[in-house]
């Protein structure tokens, strides 16, 4: 079950239909799409490649999320916007 808090191909779709709906581009829209790249890679590195091998989870942590931030030399990106980004989450649920 997911929790309102998780980033899943769920809540990517949902944002990327929010975005779909603006008629004009603005710093807002930018700031949102940038968002939706980086946690769409993280999302599909971590999916194709297990971070979680070491205790046999099939499930995708959003700690799992940031060490794909790490390892790309990004993490101050997910350290500035992962509260921003789950609570558009949780708003648009």
């Amino acid at each position: 079950m997911q929790k309102d808090n998780e980033i899943s191909p769920e809540s990517i779709k949902i944002l990327l239909k929010k975005l779909a709906k603006k008629r004009r581009i603005s710093g807002d829209t930018v700031h949102l799409l940038a968002e939706l790249a980086f946690y769409t890679a993280a999302f599909l590195a971590t999916a194709s490649k297990s971070f979680s091998e070491e205790d046999k989870s099939e499930f995708i942590r959003n700690g799992d999320i940031k060490r794909v931030f790490e390892v790309l030399g990004i993490e101050g990106v997910y350290d500035e916007t992962y509260d921003e980004f789950i609570k558009k989450l949780e708003y648009i649920k």
